[in-house]
């Protein structure tokens, strides 16, 4: 750099500095110095015990990416751990990471509003306030001073022994809720029992329907009290106090009722045997009074979980983190974004999170990353994995009404026989795929299936989608991380806040007189690659049989129905993508009966 190049540099750089003032036609964004801005919030001690944290990401990065502003503080830092117990305090130190940009019209440099990028480290508690425990039902119980939770959790291990908290809010599906750190045994909840619940239970709803009946019995006094002052020619002219009083009654004696039925079921229901095991329910609820809902086969239903006074040390400083969660939100398909990121999961020792609660070290003298946790396999994972992959599937053996052994995705499609055959119906809007070990989707892979409709479909029809994305593989859970985003489930296949890479096929069984597809390939930022519509002339009402098969070549799709070539979209893959998960899905379908495709005979092959 000259001197004039340099002085002319100086002088942009403090311009933006000092002033904040650019001109936004000629500056690069991503070029301009980063920084951090720190909001000392919370108390000395909050920030003491933090320390370790920021001194690593001082370590992975001395100064801040260029074109990102780092601002970090605590956040709900008086908050408690448990919501009456004396508890330690539960507080949130935070990183959010946003991208420079200028204010047109103004020539003003400032951060983003908004940013999908966080890192939360919470103290103390597994549920934070941006991070809550997805629950089937939540109840407050006063015998046990405590919200309860209908819901599974479980610790898993990665391959360096790192422990992860797996949630599960729907029957059989767990996904990550956080990285997780202490030396206490067990969480800061726990799962409580049958007679737990159903005091608790009986206690709730009791006092529910014991204030409605006091408010109805008050208001019946009030409104009795108000007719009879009323003379004959009021009473006449204003029939509606005599309407309204019989209702009022009769709904009393629907709250009366309603009590003894509560009162009738906690009588019998402390005749159980099994009053000191494990509470397991379908869910629970807090508005309404469902005896049917808390019982559930161990193992199948949900663990309720109330807080656990006796996770924590009292002897211990009360903003100590007895124990850490670690939460992170990555959207970071902008450039600043992303180095920030790849430096954080490739460099960040967990090791120091470990140090900081009483945990031992997992891989001394080396660096226990966040990269290593996701892609390091024990061999047995592995295999486990790979144990899954089915060339050919069929629905052949299954009970009408079966949701699939072995897939994933929203439960409401199901087996159904259909002209002496089991067909998988895909009849309402949702996502669905075959849980198969993550192959890479590359040159001369070929995805086949048998595709057939309701011959009177109606016109309005809802698609038939078929994606491949390239979506984040959990080995220690064995399952695609389809949660990332709140609106990654409609991602896959979608233009809606997409957070994946993939190329989706729309096939409609009655466009265009005859059929259709519309081929459309997305970048990470929603950026469409290619995006091509055909008509499909032998998609037809009388003809609703077919045989389809996707195949990649190169980087190009091609489409074939009953093994001729009707489509071909070159460049729908992009190269440096590594795609690896294949969906099935429906979009915008109708609730007419009629408007449902099925599916069957998926063979795949991998070059």
């Amino acid at each position: 750099m000259n001197k004039w190049q340099c002085l002319v540099f100086c002088q942009m750089l403090f311009s933006i500095t000092a002033h904040s003032q650019i001109d936004c036609a000629t500056t690069d964004l991503d070029k301009i110095p980063g920084k951090w801005s720190w909001k000392k919030e919370g108390t000395a001690a909050q920030w003491q015990y933090m320390e370790p944290i920021r001194k690593e990401i001082s370590r992975i990065m001395p100064k801040p990416v260029d074109g990102l502003v780092g601002a970090g503080s605590m956040a709900f830092w008086d908050q408690h751990a448990f919501y009456q117990k004396p508890s330690p305090r539960s507080y949130e130190f935070y990183f959010i990471l946003k991208k420079y940009e200028c204010l047109k019209g103004y020539n003003k440099l400032q951060p983003e509003g908004e940013t999908g990028c966080w890192i939360y480290f919470l103290g103390n508690d597994i549920e934070g306030v941006k991070f809550p425990l997805e629950n089937a039902g939540i109840i407050y119980s006063e015998e046990l001073g405590s919200y309860l939770l209908a819901m599974n959790m479980e610790i898993r291990l990665d391959a360096a022994g790192n422990q992860l908290l797996y949630t599960s809010n729907k029957p059989g599906i767990f996904i990550p809720h956080c990285y997780y750190f202490s030396a206490r045994k067990g969480l800061p909840r726990r799962k409580i029992s049958n007679r737990e619940l159903f005091t608790s239970y009986k206690t709730l709803h009791e006092k529910k329907v014991m204030e409605n009946i006091r408010r109805f019995e008050k208001m019946i006094l009030a409104d009795e009290k108000t007719y009879t002052a009323l003379t004959p020619a009021e009473k006449a002219a204003q029939p509606y106090w005599l309407v309204n009083g019989k209702k009022n009654i009769e709904i009393l004696a629907g709250f009366r009722a309603a009590r003894e039925k509560i009162l009738n079921w906690y009588s019998g229901i402390l005749k159980r045997k099994d009053l000191d095991s494990l509470a397991y329910v379908k869910k629970i609820n807090e508005s309404l009074f469902e005896p049917e809902t808390l019982d559930a086969p161990t193992g199948n239903g949900f663990c309720v979980w109330a807080e656990n006074p006796a996770f924590f040390d009292p002897a211990r400083p009360k903003d100590e983190p007895q124990c850490l969660s670690l939460y992170i939100r990555r959207q970071d398909g902008q450039k600043p974004k992303k180095e920030f990121m790849d430096l954080f999961y490739q460099q960040f020792n967990l090791d120091v999170l470990a140090k900081m609660t009483g945990e031992p070290m997992k891989k001394s003298g080396l660096v226990n990353t966040l990269t290593a946790s996701a892609l390091e396999m024990k061999s047995d994972t592995r295999s486990a994995q790979q144990s899954l992959i089915k060339k050919i599937i069929r629905f052949d053996d299954l009970a009408t009404g079966e949701f699939p052994a072995g897939w994933e995705g929203e439960h409401n499609i199901s087996v159904k026989k259909v002209e002496g055959k089991n067909q998988l119906a895909l009849d309402k809007k949702g996502y669905w795929y075959p849980r198969q070990y993550n192959q890479e989707i590359k040159d001369k892979f070929s995805l086949r299936f048998d595709l057939s409709w309701d011959k009177a479909m109606p016109y309005y029809n809802g698609l038939f989608t078929v994606s491949f994305g390239q979506v984040h593989y959990d080995n220690t859970s064995e399952n695609y991380r389809t949660d990332l985003n709140p609106s990654s489930f409609w991602s896959l296949y979608d233009g809606y806040a997409g957070n994946y890479n993939r190329v989706v096929c729309w096939f409609d069984a009655t466009g265009n007189n005859a059929g259709t597809l519309h081929v459309t390939s997305y970048q990470q930022n929603e950026t469409k690659i290619a995006d091509k519509k055909f008509t499909l002339p032998g998609f037809l009402s009388e003809k609703n049989t077919h045989v389809v098969k996707l195949e990649r070549n190169g980087n190009n799709l091609l489409v074939y129905l009953d093994e001729k070539k009707e489509a071909e979209v070159e460049n729908a893959f992009i190269p440096a993508v590594r795609y690896n998960l294949y969906t099935f899905s429906r979009y915008k379908g109708s609730e007419d009966p009629k408007d449902v495709y099925y599916l069957n005979h998926i063979k795949t092959a991998y070059e």
